[in-house]
């Protein structure tokens, strides 16, 4: 929970002089901007308190009834997110099969258009890697924020010119490591990699795969040569 920017809202600072259920109150109710998640917004001390504003981030990955929870304690409310990647996370087959897995956020983009604002600038991919998505999803809208972004390239160092040079790596790992194809695909389809649960979900195999990945079952793909 993040309370404004000032340092009396420091949790540090809170556990040296806030001394009662009351004197917390006081001090949730004096600041302007409170940080909480969705669920945390459930706080006894939230109860009595509305807010002007709230802002939901990744509002695409939560639950409707979480998400409802949230924008009933404001006036209005600005959903942040993007449908089209991470989904609500709903493990029930039959809560998925009723719509559980729908995000609020999606709902109301499709009953809504026109309240959408869609930011099309982006500073994370270089135009190489943009186009996929591009064309996948997009449909071309997406940008790049800077040019050094779209010509980014990440810079790794040969391994000939490592401290203790290895033996060369097979075809498939050279591609995928050559800084000038922006966007490889490996097909691991032949790679046996069975799940097992202790607790988690870990595939057993993950270590080989660069050993027993075979560079004729590499599928590449970079959009410079396209």
């Amino acid at each position: 929970m993040g309370l404004g920017c000032n340092t009396r809202y420091t949790a540090d600072h809170a556990k040296q002089t806030i001394k009662t259920v009351d004197e917390l109150s006081k001090l949730y109710d004096s600041a302007q901007v409170v940080g909480v998640t969705c669920l945390g917004l459930n706080h006894p001390l939230f109860h009595k308190r509305r807010f002007d504003v709230c802002i939901v981030d990744e509002a695409s990955q939560i639950t409707q009834p979480v998400c409802i929870g949230a924008v009933a304690a404001a006036e209005k409310f600005v959903l942040v997110g993007d449908h089209y990647q991470l989904l609500p996370l709903v493990q029930s087959k039959e809560a998925q099969a009723r719509g559980m897995g729908v995000s609020m956020f999606k709902r109301l983009c499709e009953a809504h258009p026109t309240a959408i604002s869609e930011l099309d600038m982006q500073y994370r991919m270089s135009s190489a890697i943009i186009e996929l998505p591009n064309r996948l999803i997009y449909d071309d809208r997406l940008r790049c924020g800077t040019q050094a972004v779209a010509d980014g390239r990440i810079q790794l160092t040969p391994i000939a010119a490592l401290a203790s040079p290895v033996s060369a790596p097979p075809e498939w790992l050279s591609a995928a490591i050559n800084p000038e194809m922006p966007v490889v695909f490996l097909d691991t389809t032949a790679v046996p990699a069975p799940e097992v649960r202790h607790g988690y979900v870990q595939p057993p195999t993950d270590t080989a795969l660069p050993a027993r990945t075979r560079p004729q079952r590499g599928c590449m793909f970079s959009t410079d040569s396209a």
